[in-house]
């Protein structure tokens, strides 16, 4: 994490103390946000906790030692001839062979373990894409669920609609009454049935007063049967 104030070699904008950031040790000296940094989540946490042998190096640094290696090696073995007739130095041979053996067990090493982090990352793009493909194939069940039950809310309305319609059709309003109780009402009822030759009894019907205007009372008579209704 950078102490004070300083810019990313990477996208050249502020490190805020927030954000976390990584120091190159290499020739540039500079410090770079994580993301800038290329590193994997387990990689930057390794070299924050100082869980490696080596300091971490941007890719420019890492890359321009490298050249410096590969330059004094060639340089090395420029000199490793020694004598007026260059006879080989045995021992600055053994030497310099030992340093490049060292060198490519270290390279090997990153090989490997690259490769490891390239099949886990292969490994977790086909998991996603999997999950990916489950995921839209739920959103297509549950639009067609969706659908479905839509169709049955409508259905259900118009259902609703029609039995409302049908209890409507039953009720019959009755004006020019007194103004009477639910009891006279419904005895006023029966006698207006009788006269027109229905037998109708109080189970059959209910009543509500709707209003009363000059002594006038509507009445609204709800028939539980509709043939009493179309009769």
């Amino acid at each position: 994490m950078a102490r004070r104030k300083h810019t990313c070699r990477g996208c050249s904008e502020s490190i805020k103390k927030s954000e976390s950031s990584i120091k190159c040790f290499g020739t540039c000296d500079r410090w770079f946000h994580r993301k800038c940094s290329h590193l994997t989540n387990q990689e930057f946490s390794e070299y924050e906790k100082g869980l490696t042998k080596e300091k971490w190096r941007c890719r420019s640094c890492a890359d321009r030692d490298q050249d410096e290696e590969t330059e004094d090696v060639s340089m090395k073995l420029e000199f490793v001839k020694g004598g007026s007739n260059d006879e080989p130095n045995l021992g600055a041979v053994m030497v310099l062979l030992k340093q490049m053996n060292t060198k490519f067990e270290k390279f090997e090493e990153s090989l490997i373990f690259n490769g490891d982090l390239l099949s886990e990352l292969q490994s977790d793009i086909k998991g996603i894409k999997m999950e990916n493909k489950e995921l839209k194939r739920d959103n297509v069940r549950l639009q067609a669920r969706l659908a479905e039950l839509e169709r049955e809310m409508s259905r259900m309305r118009n259902t609703i609609n029609k039995e409302e319609c049908l209890v409507k059709r039953n009720n019959v309003v009755i004006v020019g009454l007194e103004n009477n109780s639910i009891q006279e009402s419904t005895r006023e009822v029966i006698k207006i049935c009788e006269k027109l030759e229905l037998l109708v009894q109080e189970d059959q019907f209910d009543c509500k007063i709707l209003s009363g205007r000059n002594g006038k009372t509507q009445l609204l008579v709800k028939f539980k049967n509709m043939t009493l209704r179309i009769k």
